[in-house]
């Protein structure tokens, strides 16, 4: 009788550890498919990936007098993320910089990396600027510039310099303006990004244009053209040209 008690409570445990090892190996099985769902469920699928980037292929080609760094956004793949990006810059492209802001700031309070923080920063500031919130994208900009200053992002940094400096001279501060956009002009000569250059030349003649520093205005408004042709920006060399026109009639009823 007691051999066959030792038996039933051997039997017992083995039928006791399967169940447990059984258990486990479901518990294991569960996880895992839950997690795979779960990836799938944030990561966006490929053609909102794919409409993300063309939204952001139009930003680019509408840019005209804006220095703009994107890098850090073609790398997303968080589904929540690439609505409210696409979405925010559709707004911008259809003039409701309001939306814009509120979809970015979405973005900018999820978890972000310093390239993508400073890619956010950047469209907030110019929809601001859009919007003629002025001392708010002067706020935004600084912003910009202390991260990209930290994460030493040169970009980044002579993209926020630049839009500083323009928004220093719509405040009419144009020593401040001049300031930022010589910054701006130094690391995208060092960079070697040449649409910055042009935009920072351009700035930069213009506020001498204002400030009737005509021999300065006229250096810098040439230089800024020759990198517009350079790199086929029509739009751009007609406005230098006709930049250039006043600063030479201004310099001949000077003489």
């Amino acid at each position: 009788m007691m051999r066959y008690e030792g038996k039933m409570d051997t039997l017992t445990l083995i039928i006791t550890i399967v169940g447990i090892i059984v258990a486990v190996a479901v518990a294991i099985i569960i996880y895992y498919l839950q997690k795979r769902h779960g990836v799938r469920e944030r990561e966006a699928s490929r053609k909102q990936i794919e409409a993300l980037r063309e939204e952001i292929r139009m930003l680019k080609e509408g840019q005209k007098e804006f220095g703009i760094y994107l890098n850090g956004i073609p790398k997303v793949r968080e589904r929540k993320k690439v609505i409210r990006y696409s979405a925010g810059i559709r707004a911008m492209r259809e003039y409701d910089y309001t939306e814009a802001i509120s979809k970015f700031q979405e973005v900018l309070d999820l978890e972000t990396d310093d390239s993508e923080r400073c890619a956010l920063l950047n469209l907030i500031g110019e929809s601001q600027i859009r919007s003629s919130a002025y001392k708010d994208a002067e706020q935004t900009f600084l912003e910009m510039i202390r991260i990209a200053e930290k994460a030493k992002i040169e970009e980044a940094l002579a993209a926020a310099y630049g839009n500083i400096g323009l928004v220093y001279k719509t405040l009419g501060e144009p020593k401040r303006a001049l300031e930022y956009d010589q910054r701006a002009l130094e690391i995208a000569e060092k960079v070697g990004n040449p649409k910055i250059q042009a935009i920072a030349l351009g700035n930069i003649g213009n506020t001498y244009l204002g400030l009737e520093q005509f021999k300065e205005a006229l250096s810098y408004l040439q230089r800024a053209r020759e990198i517009y042709v350079k790199i086929g920006a029509k739009h751009k060399v007609e406005i230098c040209d006709r930049n250039i026109a006043l600063v030479k009639k201004a310099m001949g009823e000077g003489g």
